[in-house]
């Protein structure tokens, strides 16, 4: 059996806490499920106490504003990040 081509691809993460922008909206009762838009649970404000839903995307839309998220803010939300710069990188090589 011949072996194809074989390349690896590494995204290093160098810090364990890190932030990225993503774009939210309160989440509302009649919102309907889209594409490329996900639901997390994230801080209202800077103290980080109080929490809410919210309309996440990782492209800019309208309505949405910017923010900033810290990767230990949504777990799920950070996975979802890293795992678009991986495919990103995989894409580009």
């Amino acid at each position: 059996m011949a072996m194809g081509n074989i390349r690896l691809n590494i995204l290093p993460v160098y810090e364990t806490t890190f932030s990225f922008k993503v774009f939210r909206k309160a989440k509302q009762e009649d919102d309907l499920k889209q594409e490329n838009i996900y639901q997390y649970q994230l801080p209202i404000d800077n103290k980080h106490k109080e929490r809410m839903f919210y309309l996440v995307s990782f492209e800019p839309i309208a309505d949405f504003e910017e923010y900033l998220v810290y990767s230990n803010y949504a777990i799920g939300l950070t996975k979802r990040f890293l795992l678009r710069q991986l495919l990103s990188k995989l894409e580009n090589n």
